[in-house]
């Protein structure tokens, strides 16, 4: 064998071996993105686990608020939490907005509430509406009015009817009575005073 076969023989040799090295690195390749990809969807539940967990973690601020003897402060913070809960709603999907009703006694020996809104079994986002009628020396009963899931998928958005072209953050919703979205976060607040 004379030294340019043995050369060649030599180059053949090497690349026999590159070759060897670049399919092993493919085949290695593929069974990882393969398997990383499997492994991603073959656990859906984690992703909804996690949204779950997070809609609990958004509702403990308003649900410490619940009860029956909540004291006209307490619920004006409430209103502050809601407020702030709204604005970021616009701009975040770890947000979604809240809507209340509240019902106050009018004046004199008068004990039948008056809601605002006005209208049966609608809420508003417009909390400036009824601020003003919470007294501080009051105390009121804050619930979350039912179960239901609202489903957001069929009825668009929020359900709220939002205003355009300014700042507010929107009017009445819609005759509904979901108390949380289907993702689990708080959608509706009711407040009357005792």
């Amino acid at each position: 064998m004379d030294l340019k076969e043995k050369n060649n023989n030599e180059i053949k040799r090497k690349i026999n071996i590159c070759i060897k090295i670049v399919l092993l690195l493919l085949i290695y390749l593929f069974f990882y993105f393969t398997i990383s990809f499997c492994t991603e969807n073959y656990t859906p539940h984690r992703s909804s686990l996690l949204d779950s967990e997070r809609a609990q973690a958004q509702n403990q601020k308003f649900e410490s608020y619940k009860g029956s003897n909540v004291t006209g402060v307490q619920v004006k913070q409430l209103l502050s939490l809601i407020n702030i809960n709204n604005l970021t709603a616009a701009s975040s999907q770890d947000y979604m907005t809240i809507g209340v009703r509240f019902g106050y006694k009018g004046t004199g020996t008068d004990t039948t509430l008056i809601y605002i809104p006005n209208v049966n079994n609608q809420y508003t986002t417009d909390l400036t509406s009824f601020l003003e009628k919470i007294k501080n020396e009051s105390t009121y009963k804050v619930t979350v009015p039912g179960v239901k899931a609202y489903d957001a998928i069929s009825k668009g958005n929020d359900g709220f009817n939002n205003a355009t072209g300014t700042n507010a953050i929107g009017a009445r919703v819609t005759d509904d009575k979901g108390a949380y979205y289907s993702n689990g976060y708080i959608r509706l607040i009711l407040i009357e005073e005792n």
